[in-house]
């Protein structure tokens, strides 16, 4: 596997601020300075014959890392494409959404063309973006269509639809485009892919998701696979790929980690009085619970204690209501306010969250380090704190002697220590 560690060569002043431009502009103002992936990715990915494999730490903004490239294009290379997200089955979609949204709508002010968004599952939409701030629902009802700029699915989707349409001979090379007047113009734009979060696929999908990649790749299709925390078995099916790695320690930001040995019985109860005392009206508190059902047995409990601030997020609610709750604490998040979340851990995996205080169960290590992530995640305190209650193992089957290892390395902190990811990432298969 050829591997090669991020670099980024600082351009001439104007080839920089072009870059940086690029990105206030794609990003509605989120990006003021890309950060060392979202630069050391943005000649790369104008270009085309792209066939990466990019492995970063939690946090690291690698959607924007990809989208501003491919879909705005590069001051470095006119080249479009078009941008199909691809995630694991089990994810959820909100936290594409809401950073898409924005980013699609300045996109579309800034080039003053209209740009379409497709999102294909829970409930399929299609909704192109004017440049006056306006949109239509409904225009196209298939990801494939020429006028699809972005498709965001699961990959059980994408390859029904992709390949129930005729496969790669399918997509066309020459693409039509509608300007804001209804007049059209010919560009020709590469289709790339981005599979996001490659760790979130069981061994059995893993399989099959590999054997995807292998066949988009051969027919000399743009690939970008994206994960942080996919195991060296995982590194080496997709070896065909080149290997971009950024140091974790770039998107650590300071943590520390207790763990606290409780009976499964009373974890609630330990959950809850850990909340009495930790967590205040301005922080931000993440709880999770396994499953969606203790969710919303936790969040009732709470919401008797703390009316004003308790959001319940988890799996299974309706994907309106998940927007919306996620919406909402994205919201608080960007004013500063506070907020106690009460979650389940697949929720909590999929979303772009940054709280104080994360508590949660004992967890599969990959589940883990991605829980972890969300905790201190922008580096905005001294440290964060995490805290595992209870030493009932949920999560993905790990070898006896493995788990063992695990379990007793979580116990050593029943006194306080530092959070380490590299020390998590050994555990897992």
């Amino acid at each position: 596997m050829n591997s090669t560690e991020l670099t980024f060569e600082m351009p001439q002043e104007r080839r920089d601020f072009l870059l940086e431009d690029a990105f206030l502009q794609a990003t509605d103002s989120a990006i003021v300075v890309p950060n060392t992936l979202q630069k050391a990715l943005f000649p790369r990915l104008s270009t085309q014959d792209t066939g990466l494999l990019v492995l970063t730490g939690p946090g690291a903004g690698r959607l924007e890392a990809v989208f501003v490239p491919v879909v705005a294009g590069s001051p470095f290379d006119r080249q479009l494409h078009r941008l199909y997200i691809v995630a694991p089955d089990n994810s959820l979609l909100d936290d594409y959404i809401y950073r898409l949204v924005p980013s699609i709508r300045s996109l579309s002010a800034d080039r003053q063309i209209p740009v379409t968004l497709f999102v294909d599952s829970p409930e399929p939409f299609c909704r192109q973006y004017l440049s006056d701030g306006s949109y239509v629902d409904d225009r196209w009802n298939h990801p494939l269509d020429a006028n699809v700029d972005i498709a965001v699915t699961h990959f059980s989707s994408f390859r029904s639809l992709f390949f129930g349409a005729g496969g790669v001979h399918a997509l066309p090379g020459m693409l039509e485009r509608p300007d804001n007047d209804g007049q059209k113009f010919d560009i020709y734009r590469r289709d790339l892919f981005y599979f996001d979060e490659a760790q979130g696929y069981s061994r059995d999908e893993f399989v099959g998701f590999v054997k995807l990649i292998e066949f988009l790749y051969a027919e000399d299709l743009d690939i970008v696979v994206g994960s942080t925390t996919l195991p060296e078995s995982g590194k080496e099916d997709l070896s065909f790929l080149e290997v971009l790695s950024l140091p974790d320690a770039l998107y650590q930001p300071p943590r520390s980690l207790r763990f606290i040995n409780s009976h499964p019985s009373s974890g609630l109860e330990t959950v809850i009085d850990l909340v009495r005392k930790q967590y205040f009206e301005s922080s931000r508190a993440g709880i999770v619970q396994e499953t969606a059902s203790e969710a919303v047995s936790c969040y009732q409990l709470l919401t008797q204690l703390y009316p004003q601030s308790v959001i319940c997020y988890h799996s299974e609610q309706p994907a309106t209501d998940r927007l919306r709750n996620y919406a909402r604490i994205r919201e608080l998040e960007k004013e500063g306010e506070g907020y106690l979340l009460i979650c389940d851990g697949k929720a909590l995996e999929c979303g772009d969250i940054d709280v104080n205080l994360l508590i949660t169960p004992l967890c599969a290590p990959e589940s883990f380090i991605r829980r972890a992530g969300r905790c201190n995640r922008r580096g905005d305190l001294a440290s964060g704190e995490i805290v595992v209650v209870g030493s009932q193992y949920h999560g993905r089957t790990i070898p006896e002697a493995r788990l063992e290892a695990y379990r007793s390395a979580m116990e050593s902190f029943e006194t306080p220590g530092d959070y380490d990811v590299e020390q998590w990432k050994s555990f897992i298969a």
